[in-house]
């Protein structure tokens, strides 16, 4: 099981609403990844507003815009932090989608009184050859920026 940390505050009181679902591949166990990075990984989207799918770009050392990220064959992006931005603060929440190929990956509800971080311990191991993208699920959330870090290694 994936055991997520929030580290955000929700209506000022140190709460964060979190809805998780399908989280790991059957087939990748994160724990046979932990000891094999060979490169740390910065991706992010543009805004996203209501309803709309956004890829995630790999940024380069100087901020340069590197690209759709894909995930290099033979290797598996292990996620292990995920940061929305809401553009407009509120008491409410927004819906994500971390897609993968365009499936549904993982599900997300996060408040939108300010960031959020969501830390994976343990990973969320994502399958080469694949492009991410993130999906800001409901009509009426606000717009949305998305920055996601985590390691490429070998696909063992």
């Amino acid at each position: 099981m994936l055991n997520i940390v929030p580290r955000a505050r929700f209506l000022g009181m140190g709460m964060t609403l979190l809805l998780s679902l399908g989280l790991l591949l059957p087939s990748h166990s994160s724990a046979q990844y932990t000891k094999k990075p060979s490169r740390i990984v910065q991706i992010v989207t543009p805004i996203i507003a209501a309803l709309d799918t956004a890829a995630l770009v790999q940024i380069g050392p100087t901020a340069l815009n590197l690209g759709a990220f894909t995930i290099p064959d033979g290797q598996v992006f292990v996620m292990t932090s995920l940061l929305v931005f809401p553009e407009t603060y509120s008491s409410g929440s927004v819906g994500i989608h971390i897609l993968q190929s365009s499936a549904t990956r993982s599900f997300y509800r996060v408040s939108t009184s300010g960031p959020t971080q969501l830390q994976f311990s343990v990973g969320l191991v994502l399958a080469p050859g694949a492009a991410l993208s993130i999906r800001n699920v409901y009509s009426g959330d606000p717009s949305i920026r998305v920055t996601a870090t985590g390691y490429l290694a070998p696909d063992v």
